[in-house]
């Protein structure tokens, strides 16, 4: 979405590097088993979203902040959010300002888009790794871009 993309990596003990065909070739798996993969390491190393996304007041600004890294990468586990999103009426708000920190806001409420941009903006900004700006909503398609949603 937008400025958001989706890159399957191999995680080695000091770095990071793109998934190749020919490490598919190796690893004996085709696209479809990658993603199986990555979504299961991803739920390993962080959690599943209806374990980390709760309801809140109507002021409240959540996170998602376990310092391992991969917290972005819940966006991409895509069959979990369909539930998590109708806990708040299919209005959930979500952006990953930095690799390691979500942020989600219940978007039933008044200004509470305006409130996770501005939020957003200023944790992209001063981060030493920003990642993205883009505030997200959950839709029957995936996720969607919430300015150009509403």
């Amino acid at each position: 979405v937008d400025d958001l993309w989706l890159l399957y990596v191999i995680d080695l003990p000091t770095t990071l590097r793109p998934v190749s065909k020919e490490d598919l070739k190796q690893l004996d798996m085709d696209i479809e088993k990658m993603k199986e993969r990555a979504n299961t390491n991803v739920r390993k190393a962080v959690g599943s979203p209806s374990k980390l996304i709760k309801e809140m007041p109507e002021n409240a600004l959540g996170s998602v902040e376990l310092g391992v890294y991969y917290e972005a990468s819940l966006l991409a586990l895509h069959k979990d959010w369909t539930d998590v999103a109708a806990k708040f009426d299919g209005n959930l708000l979500v952006s990953v300002p930095q690799p390691g920190l979500l942020l989600y806001k219940d978007g039933r409420h008044d200004r509470a888009l305006e409130v996770l941009k501005a939020v957003t903006t200023q944790m992209f900004t001063q981060a030493q790794m920003p990642l993205s700006s883009t505030i997200l909503k959950w839709s029957e398609n995936g996720w969607v871009n919430a300015e150009n949603n509403e």
